[in-house]
């Protein structure tokens, strides 16, 4: 077939449903996502279905190097069951929308960030599990909470 998306600038790039961006390379492509229903889109795993449309997945990586070096992606290496993951929290750019995210923290530290204890929702075991998390029955409902790092007295609350 002949290429319909080579030489679009960025803009149209990303405004036509057929074509997808590399922002790496700053080139834009034909979409390989063309599927017209949700049913076709996701049976292929490199596709996802988003606002009525199929489009490539973005941070499909498989090694951690190519991943963190597709930063404007947002894509962000998850070191827990190694694999690429789009961080969707770095589009927030202040506090108050990213806090206002449920799946994303605002630390002071770095910029808006997932957070990724509400993502394990009721399962206690997964949140007790991960080092940054832990299962908090002092909230009602309980809930799956970031832990808290004391670095004065170098204990993590709650304690293990």
């Amino acid at each position: 077939s002949i290429p319909t998306c080579d030489g679009k600038s960025k803009a149209d790039c990303i405004a036509d449903p057929k074509c997808t961006h590399n922002c790496t390379s700053d080139v834009c492509r034909d979409s390989r996502c063309l599927y017209t229903t949700s049913a076709t889109c996701s049976v292929d795993s490199s596709c996802e279905w988003v606002n009525g449309a199929c489009s490539e997945k973005p941070c499909t990586y498989t090694t951690q190097q190519p991943c963190d070096a597709a930063g404007c992606e947002n894509c962000k290496w998850n070191t827990n069951n190694q694999q690429c993951d789009e961080d969707k929290c770095k589009v927030h750019d202040n506090p108050t929308d990213c806090n206002q995210d449920p799946l994303c923290v605002w630390d002071g530290m770095t910029p808006c960030v997932t957070d990724y204890c509400p993502s394990y929702g009721n399962d206690i075991v997964g949140c007790d599990h991960d080092p940054r998390c832990h299962w908090n029955t002092t909230t009602m409902p309980a809930s799956c909470q970031p832990t808290v790092c004391t670095i004065a007295h170098n204990t993590k609350y709650p304690p293990s």
